[in-house]
């Protein structure tokens, strides 16, 4: 993802969301027309709360990693309520998952077959994104610090990510590990439901 992020080896003395001093902004300091960036006098940790809150429980999402190789991960699918239906594509292939509920299932590249399985749990990217570090205005919007290990297992310190607020979605961009990662949530528009496999 096209981010202007970097990792630190700072971390925080708590677990808590800490707000940090905010800019100040004028109108011509707002973003595009298709985002409803807040000014940036807003408490920045309300502005990523309340966008996140705007979600509610049924939302598309698409997380896409670019490795420092070149290969492309992606995984997109949509939540409703509690269950969740999404694809994983990466190195050719393509893998689903669907959870309803306690019951999961999936469907291996190229089979027409759903095979009941245990519960695939790391489809939906917003539990973790939902609880930075810190928040602060940067430059270009949003900048919410994460543990590192969090969005990159095995890796250590902070990352910066930039977030991007639009109507009724969020994008959330870095780099972490050498990888360049893009994660992109929206509520907008009719989503179909997820149904268990007959």
């Amino acid at each position: 993802m096209a981010v202007s992020a970097g990792c630190s080896d700072d971390t925080a003395s708590d677990g808590n969301l800490v707000s940090q001093p905010t800019a100040t902004a004028g109108p011509d300091d707002r973003t595009a027309a298709d985002e409803v960036e807040p000014t940036m006098t807003a408490d920045p940790v309300g502005a990523l709360s309340g966008a996140i809150d705007e979600l509610g429980d049924s939302y598309r999402f698409d997380h896409a990693i670019v490795t420092p190789a070149g290969q492309r991960i992606e995984v997109s699918g949509r939540r409703v309520g509690d269950a969740f239906e999404y694809a994983v594509k990466a190195g050719g292939t393509t893998v689903e998952w669907i959870t309803v509920g306690p019951r999961g299932w999936i469907r291996e590249d190229g089979s027409d077959t759903w095979v009941e399985t245990e519960v695939e749990s790391g489809g939906d990217p917003l539990g973790t994104l939902a609880t930075p570090r810190a928040v602060e205005w940067g430059p270009d919007g949003l900048l919410a610090v994460y543990d590192a290990s969090a969005l990159t297992p095995g890796a250590s310190g902070t990352v910066e990510v930039t977030v991007t607020l639009g109507d009724r979605s969020v994008a959330f961009a870095s780099t972490a590990g050498g990888m360049e990662i893009l994660t992109t949530l929206d509520a907008g528009g009719e989503i179909p439901p997820v149904v268990a496999p007959s």
